[in-house]
């Protein structure tokens, strides 16, 4: 094959690989998976408390198992829960996407929209009772585009009218009677009445009577007139259950769809709103995963692991199952207030199927599967796709978590028969509970439930107390079942073993992530396009090529991202890889171009030099990326999940520029070469001889060397003066623990610096949050600032933020600039139970006061008999109705409240707040919520008004959450004291191995320690010189001139840390490009002598100084463009560029003739 079919071949290989990247790749916004930080989420990090003598590993992931069923059970929720060293474990939690609370929005206006054009009869009797003109009014409104319903009010109407004509009749005739009973009894007063009087009073009796049949005709009428209207009543446990069903359009019978055509057909004048209620909620459907705040998953996570044991039904003690059913068929799982029975769901990794056939049954005929099952078999139906089992819901047939006992351990044990079997210790408590249970109900199945979810119902052999025996029957438990039921029954004690709070969080909203994103495509777009510029300047057609190579590039990295390679995801600092890669990849082009020139410059033929140009750099490639690489290498084993994204994409780009260089670019100039037939190369520096002369300077670096150790010493010790200076006080809070907040303000609101600090110096007048003074809290303005006045802000403090005090204060501070909901205070908002206090009551009476003891408030609540009141009072700040309303309505659809289902409520303000200046809005210090459902009845039932799980209990649980919870910032990391102390550890680890790597590479590489020795000294140099310059920003930062070259306080955090590792690598690249050339140079020598040194950085300065200014090009877009999240990583690259690349020519080259004799010299 001649040469040029070889490389026509080549390049179809090339642009294969290309075009598959670009497959694998498209569509990006889809294959490319976002980290937090840019699609917005938060990171926790939890710590488990393992017992004495079990094994750490096995505990942590079986904890993350068993929370990863209770929290996610559906795994809807996109959580990515990842075992970390020693004891803890991490659980990323994507955020809401941005359309989520919009969607969610009109998911809940059409609900409520359809529901509360329910008539009731309280609201039917009120309008009924107005004047003709009046009533004619509200009632068109009622029915407005609903025929149906038009007619059958118009006969309610008509039955109304009736009703009252005939009961007035009847009043008449029943007056007429009593007087004529009068007449009568006057009459005969003595003696016999007149014949006339008697008949008389025979009329009015008989009178009396029909009118009073009538009139019972008639009220009749209209109460099965009503029963019609209200028939028309869409029923919320029917919507809801049809809504649960699961939605399968492509499928020949769509669950959710026949479900939905059912309740049309049995609402037919309310299809229309059916329908957009259920195309709404399908639209929500699809983006509501994730919890909306950090704060959800942190309530979610402890309530997870409640464990109950619950005497489970079954054909032989309950008679009546077909009740059950039907409830469950037409309501669904939420059963009455009071009923001796509740379904409970079946997990999906329950013990009752063993074999794929057996749990195909299960899932196919629940009800046939159960009857089989056990002694007397138990209950079991399906509802909406899933499997329920029937279970006792009385007090003396459960044990659950009121009775205040807990589950000390459950390990492996044999019966005695010798097959496997579980073994569970309970507390004190638990065992005189259990002793009860399980004597009452010896030979019946007790389920073990946990967190709501039927998990196994073993049967009760014998009385169990304190320390207890689940046998699994003939042969035992098999090891799945026997290890699921161990994890099951420890899951029950999780909350004593995990952390109750996150030891580590940092989130970012979804608009923060959007605008990270944002910032980083920009930078990496002007990065990509001035460097491209740059080189096809300086290289003319060799240029392009080039650029044509770093575009290859890109795409590989991007290409290979899709892959999600390593489990990394693309962070914020991974476009910081990218950026620099742009800066850097040009870097193995400049070399091979420049040694073509060379040989060029020698009189050497074009394909000569192309082929020698290419052989010379193919080491010096090799070599300088490898150093770089080992650092990627250590960071991504070291470092946090966002830090691994940069090291992952450098990484990917160092090993694609290698393809691409030394490959791609071969191709290319070989092929135009080929058909061109040209005679030589033109670069810049061909065409403009001054250039040439000035990138091949004939210094005597070696003889200047005192002067560059005097000066470098000199920076050396200053650098180290600054950062002893400043001491801890440089350290970002991920060293040091604290907390760092960043937020937006709300549109058109701007605050000056020295606002910001003044609000943060009210907050610190609390002995308690004195470290969020100006003085010692971090505050910079991040995003774009006129001058000291800017729309974004990051505070950083060493105070913790425990139970969200930091984040509350700051968002207390600034509510009135800040476009988030600040968590309400109140009277009883850290009550526990209804029964501790007054606040919570049954709605009795029709006037509201009248129930809650306040005579003055009389507003009428007829549509809530039955239901509960909640009495807000005190409300801190004062908030409008509105507020409290969707504050409610949101909450109630957040996966922790799946269970209590739709309930109407309504917010009613009593006490106003004075007037805000010109704000006129209405904000209320007291107000009241009512509730209520179809299935609760306290009127009726009052007994059942302090059940645990009833109505009041669960309304008044979810509106306290609701009142106390608040959107969160914008951004929020919080670091405790023992994952600090590890982030340092780890940071001086990376360090270390990669100062370690490096050197022994090099001392292998170029068979002398003195080599190594050289470039440690200059990677200590340019560390120690950046630290110094960092440290420097503190106090330069908050000036004027700061402010005009966007510095800040830079602290050292993890980018800055990977920055560092990243100056170790390119000052690596440069001195190794020097030290290749040495070598070359040298020859067969056994040490360099002075001349060869200074050759060697006269060689190579231009490609230094390309290089340098390509990659200085690309940081200086990422500064100015990239926003403050990646700002400090630039500086320090950008400041360890320049400092590593004087290093590599005055610091590392000359100390190469350290230990050499003089004689050799």
């Amino acid at each position: 094959m001649n040469d040029s079919a070889r490389w026509k071949w080549l390049l179809l290989l090339v642009v294969s690989v290309l075009f598959v990247a670009g497959l694998m790749v498209n569509p990006p916004a889809q294959k490319l998976k976002l980290g937090l930080d840019l699609q917005g989420g938060t990171n926790f990090i939890y710590e488990v408390a393992v017992p004495k003598g079990m094994d750490v590993k096995r505990t942590l992931e079986q904890t993350i198992e068993v929370l990863k069923d209770r929290v996610d059970p559906n795994g809807v929720m996109n959580l990515v829960w990842r075992r970390l060293a020693g004891n803890r474990f991490e659980v990323q939690m994507p955020a809401a996407a941005p359309n989520v609370r919009g969607l969610r929005t009109a998911y809940i206006d059409a609900r409520d929209k359809l529901l509360d054009s329910n008539l009731s009869r309280v609201t039917l009797d009120r309008v009924l009772r107005q004047a003709p003109a009046q009533r004619q009014a509200r009632l068109d409104q009622l029915t407005a585009g609903n025929a149906d319903l038009g007619a059958q009010i118009d006969a309610l109407v008509r039955a109304f009218d009736a009703e009252s004509t005939a009961r007035a009749a009847a009043d008449e005739a029943g007056k007429a009677h009593e007087a004529a009973q009068s007449a009568l009894k006057a009459a005969s007063d003595g003696a016999e009445a007149p014949e006339d009087v008697k008949q008389s009073a025979e009329r009015a009796l008989a009178a009396s009577i029909e009118a009073a049949r009538k009139a019972l005709a008639a009220r009749k009428t209209l109460a099965e007139t009503t029963g019609i209207v209200l028939a028309s009543n869409v029923e919320a446990p029917l919507l809801d259950a049809a809504l649960d069903q699961p939605n399968k359009p492509k499928a020949e019978e769509n669950p959710r769809q026949i479900a939905l055509d059912q309740l049309i057909e049995r609402y037919p004048g309310r299809t229309e709103a059916i329908r957009t209620v259920a195309a709404a909620y399908e639209e929500y459907e699809r983006v509501k995963g994730p919890l909306d705040d950090p704060n959800d998953f942190i309530a979610l996570m402890r309530g997870s692991g409640v464990l109950e044991f619950r005497i489970a039904a079954t054909t032989a003690t309950l008679q009546d199952s077909d009740k059950y059913r039907t409830q469950l068929k037409e309501k669904g799982p939420r059963g009455d207030v009071g009923d001796l029975y509740r379904w409970f769901l079946v997990d999906k990794n329950a013990s009752f199927a063993d074999t794929a056939s057996e749990r195909r049954l299960m899932l196919d005929n629940p009800a046939s599967f159960f009857a089989q099952s056990n002694q007397g078999g138990l209950i079991g139906d399906k509802f909406g796709g899933k499997v329920y089992l029937l279970l006792s819901n009385e007090g003396d047939a459960s044990l659950t978590q009121a009775d205040g006992w807990e589950l000390s351990a459950a390990i492996p044990t044999a019966d005695d028969r010798g097959f496997p079997a579980v073994q569970f210790r309970l507390n004190a408590p638990g065992g005189h509970h259990m002793g009860k249970l399980t004597a009452a109900h010896v030979g019946q199945p007790m389920a073990i439930v946990l967190d709501g979810r039927a998990m196994s119902a073993p049967n009760i052999q014998s009385t169990i107390t304190s320390n207890g025996i689940i046998t699994g029957g003939q042969g035992g438990f098999g090891a799945r079942e026997l290890d699921y039921l161990i994890r099951t029954l420890n899951a029950g004690s999780l909350q004593a073993l995990v952390s109750e709070e996150p030891i580590y969080t940092k989130s970012f909203d979804a608009v923060f992530g959007a605008d990270n994103l944002q910032r980083g495509l920009n930078a990496s777009i002007w990065a990509l396009i001035v460097v491209a510029v740059f080189m096809a300047f300086y290289y003319l057609y060799n240029g392009l090529i080039a650029d044509f190579a770093l575009f290859g590039n890109i795409l590989l990295i991007l290409g290979v991202m899709s892959t999600n390679f390593l489990g990394a995801t693309f962070t914020l600092p991974g476009i910081a890889g990218i950026v620099l890669t742009i800066g850097m990849a040009v870097d193995a082009n400049v070399l091979i171009f420049e040694r073509i020139r060379e040989e060029l410059d020698q009189r050497a033929q074009v394909h000569a030099a192309v082929r020698t140009g290419y052989g010379k750099a193919l080491a010096t490639i090799i070599d300088a990326n490898l150093t770089t690489l080992i650092t990627c290498v250590v960071l991504g084993y070291t470092a946090t999940a966002e830090v691994k994204g940069f090291a992952v994409t450098l990484g990917i780009g160092i090993l694609a520029t290698m393809f691409t260089a030394l490959l791609g670019t071969r191709v290319l100039i070989e092929l135009y070469l080929h058909f061109s037939h040209a005679s030589t190369l033109r670069m810049m520096p061909t065409l403009v001889p001054s250039v040439g002369r000035m990138l091949h300077p004939k210094i005597d670096w070696v003889g200047k060397r005192n002067g560059f150790l005097i000066t470098s010493v000199t920076l050396v010790i200053v650098g180290l003066i600054f950062v002893t200076t400043r001491g801890e006080d440089m350290l970002g809070i991920e060293f040091r623990s604290g907390t760092s907040v960043s937020f937006n303000l709300a549109k058109d609101e701007a605050l000056d610096l020295k606002d910001v600090k003044q609000r943060l110096d009210r907050i610190a007048e609390d002995p308690d949050l004195a470290a969020l003074g100006s003085k010692q809290a971090t505050v910079v303005i991040t995003g774009d600032a006129e001058g000291t006045v800017g729309k974004s802000f990051s505070i950083s403090t060493l105070l913790g933020n425990e139970g969200g005090r930091v984040a509350n204060a700051v968002s207390g501070a600034f509510q009135d600039v800040l476009d988030i909901k600040p968590a309400l205070s109140f009277d009883h908002a850290t009550t526990v139970e209804i029964g501790e206090a007054s606040h919570v009551v049954p709605l009795q009476k029709v006037r509201l006061g009248e129930n809650i003891g306040r005579p003055d408030v009389t507003d009428e609540v007829g549509d809530f008999i039955g239901g509960v009141a909640i009495v807000v009072d005190n409300l801190e700040p004062a908030t409008t109705v509105k507020d409290i309303r969707d504050r409610i309505r949101n909450r109630r659809l957040q996966p922790q409240y799946d269970g209590y289902g739709y309930r109407r409520f309504d917010v009613i303000g009593m006490d106003l707040a004075p007037s805000d200046g010109d704000d006129d809005t209405a904000r209320y210090r007291s107000i009241v919520i009512v509730s209520g459902d179809q299935s609760t009845n306290y009127v009726t039932n009052p007994n059942a008004f302090l059940d645990a799980g009833g109505m009041a209990d669960t309304e008044w649980i979810l509106v306290r959450d609701a009142l106390t919870a608040e959107t969160s910032l914008g951004s929020v990391a919080s670091f405790s004291p023992q994952v600090s102390s590890t982030m340092k550890t780890q940071a001086i680890v990376a360090i270390v191995l990669s100062l370690l790597a490096v050197v022994a590479y090099i001392w292998l590489r170029f068979g002398s320690l003195r080599y190594g020795f050289a470039a440690i000294v200059a990677l200590v140099h340019d560390v120690t010189v950046a630290l110094g310059i960092v440290a420097l920003t503190g106090w330069v930062g908050d000036t004027a001139l700061g402010h005009v070259f966007l510095l800040t306080d830079f602290k050292i955090d993890l980018t800055i840390v990977a920055a560092l590792l990243t100056i170790v690598g390119y000052s690596l690249n440069d001195t190794i490009v020097v030290f290749d050339r040495i070598r070359e140079n040298r020859g067969r020598l056994a040490t360099a002598t002075p001349a060869i040194i200074n050759d060697s950085i006269n060689q190579t300065i231009s490609r230094t100084a390309l290089t340098s200014v390509t990659t200085i090009l690309a940081l200086t877009t990422l500064y100015l463009f990239g926003g403050t999240g990646v700002r400090g990583f630039a500086f320090t690259m950008l400041v360890g560029i320049v400092v590593g690349t004087y290093s590599s020519i005055a610091i590392a080259a000359p100390i190469v003739l350290f230990g050499a004799n003089r004689s050799e010299n």
